[in-house]
């Protein structure tokens, strides 16, 4: 997108010793900086307060309008809970205990669930509405809501029903997106690279906000007694029938992934674009193509399609209808295909698996070396 202004000589003079300063490469970057610091301050005033503490060297946020307790988060102090802290020299201050790794050091004796069962098998042909919904399409939220999940499980005193402690799930993960934002905007990145992305907000007036969070990103249930969620279709977690209550537990492979370090939670970034360590993705890699049948089908046709030639968004979303189950070929819109394409590719992104490579406002996708080998070893399950 370009936008053209207009401002004072004194304002471009500015502008331009940001720029020479060398903490912004362009001009553009220092802009798209600029609005959104300002943005994070104009949400921050209405019922907040936003100041500086000199001799912390920090910068907090104290919520007058939402102010939570211990009884909302289990296992969290209260003191832990009243202030949200942002400190530009130390990442992981501004993290929420919650998702801290602290506390997950050693496997504990818990009970874990068994992994949900699967209509499917790896290596079969999945139609593209059986794929994970599009919408789902960023990978921290769930790197964020195991940990807490984890944290949970080692509560005796944990409420682990299904609508309870995906709500908690979704508050802790609002005040987590604060401390995103602020990291997005020290590192300029752009709406398409930005951490804070799927994330709910904690401001007034957000609750369907945070409500779609739980369900999407966590777990829901339906009248059917269908669960659904990014966790369950990565079989992260499984929902279990205690009694007349769901409850969420983990699986053995969602606590290993919970437990291992991460660049964004734990202040380990080295660089822009590391989401996961490569331990990280290669667990979930090695999950997807031996036990998320969809998950790996969807890789496997999105990147294959990619390694073919069909690199824009257009040209990958008409070659994705000859991977489909031709028998619901006319059921699928357009629209709905380009959603089920971008969660897939957003998902590859978080993974190192693809690039998306900008040219104005033009994007097309380049496999990555990870990539090529992730498509091979799916190429040898599909029989090809």
């Amino acid at each position: 997108m370009i936008i053209m202004c207009q401002c004072e000589a004194e304002t471009k003079e500015a502008l331009d010793r940001l720029v020479r300063g060398g903490r912004y490469g362009t001009a553009s970057e220092t802009i798209a900086a600029a609005i959104r610091t300002l943005e994070m301050l104009d949400n921050a005033s209405e019922g907040k307060a936003v100041f500086l503490d000199e001799q912390a060297g920090r910068m907090a946020r104290v919520s007058s309008g939402r102010r939570r307790t211990a009884q909302h988060t289990p296992g969290i102090r209260v003191a832990d809970r009243n202030v949200d802290s942002i400190a530009p020299h130390g990442p992981r201050a501004g993290v929420p205990v919650v998702f801290q790794l602290a506390g997950l050091e050693h496997k504990p004796g818990v009970r874990f669930a068994e992994q949900p069962s699967d209509a499917w098998q790896i290596g079969q042909r999945i139609p593209v509405k059986k794929w994970v919904f599009g919408q789902q399409n960023k990978l921290l939220p769930a790197k964020a809501n195991v940990r807490a999940l984890a944290k949970f499980m080692l509560d005796d005193s944990a409420d682990l029903r299904l609508p309870q402690v995906a709500a908690r799930v979704a508050e802790e993960a609002a005040d987590l997106r604060s401390y995103l934002q602020w990291l997005d905007t020290q590192q300029a990145r752009t709406r398409g690279t930005a951490l804070a992305t799927a994330f709910p907000s904690n401001d007034r007036g957000e609750e369907k906000g945070r409500v779609r969070y739980a369900g999407q990103f966590v777990a829901s249930l339906n009248a059917k007694g269908d669960v659904s969620g990014l966790l369950v279709a990565l079989k992260l977690i499984n929902v279990e029938r205690v009694k007349d209550d769901f409850c969420i537990r983990l699986t053995d492979v969602g606590w290993d992934f919970a437990a291992k370090p991460n660049p964004v939670l734990d202040g380990q970034m080295r660089r822009d674009e590391d989401r996961f360590s490569d331990e990280e993705v290669q667990l979930l890699l090695a999950h997807i193509a031996t036990s998320v049948p969809a998950e790996a089908y969807a890789h496997f046709a999105v990147l294959n399609s990619i390694r073919e030639g069909n690199i824009t968004p257009r040209a990958l979303d008409d070659s994705l209808r000859c991977y489909d189950d031709h028998t619901e070929e006319a059921e699928i819109t357009r629209q709905y295909l380009s959603t089920q394409r971008s969660g897939v590719v957003s998902r590859a992104y978080d993974l190192a698996l693809l690039q998306r490579i900008r040219s104005g406002v033009k994007v097309c996708y380049e496999i990555t070396d990870r990539g090529n080998m992730f498509l091979d070893r799916l190429s040898a399950t599909m029989g090809q």
